[in-house]
């Protein structure tokens, strides 16, 4: 495959190996959609990207998004088919070093659902774009630790050899289509990836180290030369072929490498969180089976501090309720990381605090900012929400206000990239509803309704002007007297040729008391309503 005909989307792109196969796609005549969590550093990235390759601009997308958020996949999967994705490489995955006795159940599960899961449900979700491409690749980035088990790297070789084994499998499944599903195993490589110990560990075992662009080179082969599989260095490469053939051979040779791991540290005990059925309706009290707790659903208006799934599973259209049911075994007990191990009152609080000076940045931007530093400061603002939503998962509030930052971020941007902006915020939107939509007075729905009617319809976007007056006419309801629902439902009423219509909602919204705090909203939103209100009614 010619890397000028390649469009690539690359997850991980902002890591060591990511940045450095970005560059080398960029040189090379790719186009490249960067994928990652920070907002502000893809737009870096790809504007260093532009800069420096001198290539157009539409030569590089990005896409701010969380794999680790399964929600967020299926938009991923869509702007990449919108895009004409015909590449898909994995680049993104968490290390895991150590003695297999000293990882706890949370840390196994969060390696095994990065480094294997999310890269098999992201394909899955683009195989059917691939498959109607004339060529298409699905690259696996791993480790030559996904064909050969080395002392400490149980935990990790485990991710690597599931992910080595389902690129086999796949490739063997697929091989009368247009799709060739590869596999590249780095040896060790000299990035932030590595731990202390696992740098030690290294010198100890005087393991020889790659640096990036090695490995980004070996990309650009494996995609131009069509090979099933390309693993790096020697002995290492020697070593995995040696392995394949009699393992038993190899078993006596690592006795310095299990000399070098760190005395034992045993995790703290054993805390196994609830199986969940998630086969039940959305809205409904999660159905337990027996042995197990059964989570009461939130009341309205209030935080949601039930320890629930980071993710919304009714809200995953391509899998099936059997895959949900597997896919719970192993990502519900990560959860637990970020939910069940504080007390729910050591979570609320800051996360009040942290959704409110997210509302004063969000203001400062959108009304005070000069325009033309208003992209950027979006950019930073997103990233930082993101890390508030990361902080508090099964909340809400958060995840509404890094939707309203990513919208406004989307108004600034404009072009692709603000479609995909968009639809990012859409996911935020509806997890956030999935887990209380009245929370912050339903300004869930209204934002993702005000998303509906904005964005253009198919077979561009999903802009669809009906799903967006129920859901503001929802917002209504629950805030009827608020600025907000009122302003958004009459401008509704407007882009829908219905002005008449409009103006009592609009003169309601004008005549909304002040909300405590947010000053410097309301009183630029009040300008945004005269203007409406000064264009339709009669002079």
């Amino acid at each position: 495959m010619k890397i000028s005909d390649c469009k690539v989307l690359l997850t991980g792109a902002s890591g060591g190996i990511g940045s450095a196969c970005a560059q080398r796609l960029v040189q090379a005549g790719a186009s490249v959609m960067l994928t990652g969590r920070s907002p502000a550093r893809l737009a870096a990235q790809a504007r260093a990207l532009v800069r420096e390759g001198g290539v157009p601009r539409e030569r590089v997308e990005w896409y701010a998004t969380d794999l680790t958020r399964v929600t967020s996949l299926e938009p991923l999967a869509q702007v990449a088919t919108e895009w004409q994705c015909n590449v898909l490489v994995h680049g993104a995955g968490v290390p895991a070093f150590g003695r297999f006795e000293s990882f706890d159940a949370n840390t196994m599960a969060q390696v095994m659902y990065l480094n294997l899961f999310s890269p098999m449900l992201l394909t899955q979700a683009l195989m059917p774009h691939l498959r109607q491409q004339p060529q298409a690749r699905v690259v696996c980035i791993g480790s030559v630790l996904g064909r050969l088990g080395l002392p400490g790297y149980s935990v990790y070789s485990a991710s690597k050899f599931g992910l080595r084994g389902f690129a086999e499998a796949l490739r063997r499944e697929v091989a009368d289509s247009t799709v060739q599903v590869q596999y590249l195993g780095p040896r060790s490589t000299r990035t932030e990836f590595n731990s202390e110990a696992a740098q030690r560990y290294n010198q100890a075992t005087r393991t020889a180290m790659d640096d990036v662009y090695t490995v980004a080179q070996a990309l650009l082969r494996l995609l131009e030369r069509g090979e099933a599989e390309r693993f790096l260095g020697f002995p290492e490469a020697l070593a995995v072929r040696l392995n394949g053939l009699a393992p038993s051979l190899l078993d006596g040779a690592f006795a310095t490498h299990r000399r070098s791991l760190d005395p034992l540290e045993l995790p703290p005990p054993l805390a196994l969180s609830p199986v969940v059925d998630f086969t039940s309706p959305p809205g409904s009290a999660l159905a337990a089976r027996p042995g197990t707790l059964t989570p009461a659903p939130p009341p309205p208006h209030a935080l949601a501090r039930t320890p629930t799934m980071p993710f919304a599973p009714q809200a995953l259209p391509f899998l099936t309720p059997h895959r949900r049911q597997l896919l719970a075994i192993g990502l519900l007990t990560a959860s637990a990381t970020l939910t069940g191990l504080l007390p729910h009152h050591a979570q609320a609080a800051p996360a009040d605090d942290a959704v409110a000076e997210l509302q004063h940045d969000w203001e400062s931007v959108r009304y005070q900012a000069p325009a033309p530093e208003r992209s950027q400061r979006f950019e930073a603002l997103a990233a930082k929400a993101h890390k508030v939503s990361a902080a508090h998962p099964g909340q809400p509030e958060p995840l509404v206000w890094e939707g309203i930052i990513v919208s406004s971020l989307a108004g600034e941007k404009g072009g692709l990239g603000a479609l995909g902006l968009a639809k990012q915020a859409k996911a935020l939107y509806e997890a956030a509803i999935a887990i209380n939509g009245d929370a912050l007075e339903g300004s869930a729905y209204n934002s993702l309704g005000v998303l509906y009617y904005k964005v253009p319809g198919w077979p561009v976007g999903f802009g669809d002007k009906a799903k967006a007056k129920e859901l503001l006419q929802k917002a209504l309801s629950l805030n009827p007297k608020g600025i907000d629902p009122n302003f958004f439902y009459g401008e509704y009423l407007v882009e829908t040729k219905q002005p008449d219509q409009a103006i009592p909602y609009l003169e309601r919204a004008l005549q909304a008391p002040t909300r405590p705090g947010r000053q410097i909203a309301d009183a630029g939103r009040r300008e945004e309503i005269r203007s409406l209100l000064d264009k339709i009614k009669p002079h």
